[in-house]
C-alpha cells in the first residue's frame, strides 16, 4: 500500500528543506527525498564551500600582503591546502547534520534516492512509491556545460574544482560571472595564477556597470589578468597543460596556457530522471514554468528555486519556499521579487538589491544617484579597505530605487536597503533613522543625508 502525504518535496537544498520545514510547521504530513546530500548545491557544492576556501584565502592573502598596514610581521605564510579541504569539509557535515536533525525535529519523513514521477500524485523514490497530495519541485541546477569544447582532464566545472587535492600554479577561468570572479578571488589569494576570459565587454554582466568596471579594476589590481570581448574556440590539453585557443575582438586569436582550466558559464535548471511528462508538467529548455503562486500547470504541484532557470540565488529559493508551501496549504506567504539582494564575495564584495543605473535609464525614471566614499567612513578607514555605496531613488518621491555597495562587508550591509525596498521606505525615512557609531551602517545613512541635502 502507497505510503500518503501531505506536502512531498522533491530535493533537499535550501529551498526544498525550508519548503518541507514551512509544511510540516503549517500542520502537514509531510516528506522529502534527496538523491545525494541534504544541503543541495549551496551547502555541499556551492555557497558555503567556496565561503569556506575563500575564508582560507583571505587570511593568507592579509597575512602575505597587508600585514605590515596594521604593525605586524608575519616571516613565512605556509599554506597547507589539505587542512583547508578538511576544514571546508567540517564546516558543511556540521551544517548537513544540523539539515538533518531539523527534518527530525519536525516530524518530516526523509527518503534517500532519485524521485521520479509516476503519473500526478505518486512518485517512485528508489524502490518505493508513495502518494502525495501537493508536491514541491526543488531539484536544483547543475554546472551549465560547453559542450563544443568536448572533454578532457584540466577542464574542471566548479564542482570538481572544489574537490582538487592541490593548488593549481595557474587558471584559466572561461565565463566572467559570479562563479567565475569568485573562483578567481581564492584561487589568487592561495597563490595561483589566474586568467579570467570573458566573452562580454565587461565581467558580472547583471550587475551596476559603475560597480562591475571597479571590481574588474580591483581584481587587475590583486595580480588576476582578465580579458573581456574575448571568445572561446577551443581548449586542449597538450600532455604537460591546457591550451585555451581566444578570439579577441579584433579577431585575432591566441592562446593561453594553464595548469588547470575552470568552465564557469553559469548553471543550468537541473530536473533529469524526474519524468516530468508522467505528470503533464509543463516546462521550457531554461526552466520549469510556473505562475505567481509558484505552480506549474498542474495546480497541486509546485516548482522553486534554481529548477525554474531563472534568478539562481539559495535565499530566493528559500523565500519560494516559504510561499509555495504556504500556498499549497491555503496559508499566503508572499515575497516581493522585485526586491531580492544578490551578494558576490569577492575582495572586495559587492551587493546590489533593485534597479541598477542601466535598468533606471532603460526604463527613463526621473532618478537620483547619491554615493558615499568608505573612504570617508571611520570603520572602513580601520580596516584598511575602500570602496563606494550608491543609493539610487526617484527624484519626485525619494522612494529608493537600488542600492549597490562595493566595500567592505557589502553581503552583510545590503539588507539594510531589502528591508527599505521592501516597506517602501524613503531616503527621507533613512536619514532620519540614526546609524551606530562607528560601524559601516553609517555610509547608507550619510548617502541618504546626501539625498536629503542636509
Amino acid at each position: 500500500m502507497d505510503k500518503k502525504y501531505d506536502v512531498l518535496v522533491i530535493g533537499a537544498g535550501p529551498g526544498g528543506y525550508v519548503a518541507a520545514i514551512e509544511a510540516a510547521q503549517l500542520g502537514a504530513k509531510t516528506a522529502i527525498a534527496e538523491k545525494t546530500a541534504f544541503g543541495g548545491t549551496c551547502l555541499n557544492r556551492g555557497c558555503i564551500p567556496t565561503k569556506a576556501l575563500l575564508a582560507c584565502g583571505e587570511k593568507a592573502a592579509d597575512m602575505q600582503k597587508h600585514a605590515k598596514d596594521f604593525g605586524l610581521e608575519v616571516p613565512e605564510v605556509i599554506l597547507h591546502f589539505e587542512q583547508m579541504q578538511k576544514r571546508k569539509e567540517r564546516i558543511v557535515m556540521k551544517m548537513r547534520k544540523g539539515i538533518e536533525f531539523l527534518m527530525k525535529q519536525n516530524q518530516i519523513t526523509t527518503y534517500c534516492g532519485e524521485a521520479s514521477f509516476v503519473d500526478m500524485h505518486h512518485v517512485q523514490i528508489g524502490e518505493e512509491v508513495v502518494f502525495a497530495d501537493k508536491i514541491i519541485i526543488a531539484t536544483g541546477s547543475v554546472p551549465r556545460k560547453l559542450r563544443f569544447l568536448g572533454e578532457n582532464a584540466r577542464l574542471l566545472d566548479s564542482d570538481q574544482l572544489l574537490q582538487i587535492d592541490h593548488i593549481p600554479q595557474s587558471l584559466i577561468i572561461i565565463g566572467g560571472g559570479v562563479i567565475g570572479v569568485e573562483f578567481s578571488n581564492v584561487m589568487q589569494n592561495l597563490g595561483c595564477q589566474v586568467t579570467i576570459v570573458e566573452m562580454l565587454p565587461e565581467i558580472l554582466p547583471p550587475v551596476d556597470g559603475e560597480l562591475a568596471k571597479t571590481l574588474h579594476k580591483e581584481l587587475q589590481k590583486q595580480g588576476i589578468k582578465i580579458m573581456t570581448a574575448a571568445k572561446v574556440l577551443k581548449a586542449e590539453d597538450d600532455g604537460q597543460q591546457a591550451v585555451v585557443t581566444v578570439e579577441k575582438e579584433d579577431g585575432l586569436q591566441t592562446e593561453l596556457n594553464a595548469e588547470l582550466v575552470l568552465v564557469a558559464p553559469g548553471r543550468a535548471a537541473y530536473w533529469d530522471g524526474l519524468s516530468l511528462e508522467n505528470a503533464g508538467v509543463q516546462y521550457e529548455k531554461n526552466g520549469i514554468l510556473v505562475n505567481e503562486n509558484l505552480q506549474t500547470n498542474i495546480p497541486h504541484i509546485y516548482a522553486i528555486g534554481d529548477v525554474l532557470g531563472k534568478v539562481q540565488l539559495a535565499h530566493l529559493a528559500s523565500a519560494q519556499g516559504i510561499c509555495a508551501a504556504g500556498h499549497a496549504l491555503q496559508k499566503k506567504r508572499k515575497i516581493d521579487c522585485g526586491v531580492i539582494p544578490s551578494c558576490i564575495y569577492t575582495s572586495p564584495e559587492v551587493a546590489g538589491v533593485g534597479l541598477t543605473e542601466e535598468e533606471c535609464q532603460k526604463q527613463k525614471i526621473n532618478y537620483a544617484v547619491s554615493k558615499f566614499l568608505f573612504q570617508n567612513n571611520g570603520k572602513a578607514q580601520t580596516l584598511g579597505m575602500g570602496g563606494f555605496l550608491k543609493l539610487l531613488y526617484e527624484k519626485e518621491t525619494k522612494k529608493i530605487l537600488g542600492l549597490h555597495i562595493i566595500g567592505p562587508h557589502a553581503t552583510d550591509l545590503i539588507a539594510e536597503g531589502a528591508l527599505a525596498m521592501v516597506n517602501d521606505l524613503t531616503v527621507s525615512d533613512i536619514a532620519k533613522t540614526v546609524h551606530p557609531h562607528p560601524t559601516l551602517s553609517e555610509a547608507l545613512w550619510e548617502a541618504a543625508r546626501e539625498a536629503e541635502k542636509e
